[in-house]
C-alpha cells in the first residue's frame, strides 16, 4: 500500500498514452479479466468462429464492434 503527501493511501494509476486520462491499475486489471470471460462465452456460443488454432479473429471483431472500439 502507498501513501500520498497527505498520508493517505494512494491508489495506482495508469496513464492512456493515446487519451491521457488516469486509471485506476485495478480497474485495468478487473477489465482484462473481464474481456477474457466475455471472450472465452463468445467462443462457446459461436465454436464456428473460432479457427483451427484456437485463434477467433471473428470473435474480437464481433467484440469490438459491440464495444465501439478496441479493448486493449
Amino acid at each position: 500500500m502507498t501513501t500520498n503527501h497527505n498520508g493517505e493511501e494512494a491508489t495506482a494509476t495508469y496513464t492512456c498514452p493515446t487519451c491521457e486520462e488516469a486509471v485506476e491499475r485495478n480497474l485495468l486489471v478487473f477489465l482484462r479479466h473481464t474481456d477474457q470471460h466475455i471472450i472465452e462465452t463468445l467462443k462457446a456460443l459461436h465454436p464456428e468462429w473460432v479457427e483451427a488454432d484456437g485463434e477467433s479473429p471473428a470473435v474480437l471483431d464481433f467484440y469490438r464492434a459491440q464495444l465501439g472500439h478496441d479493448p486493449w
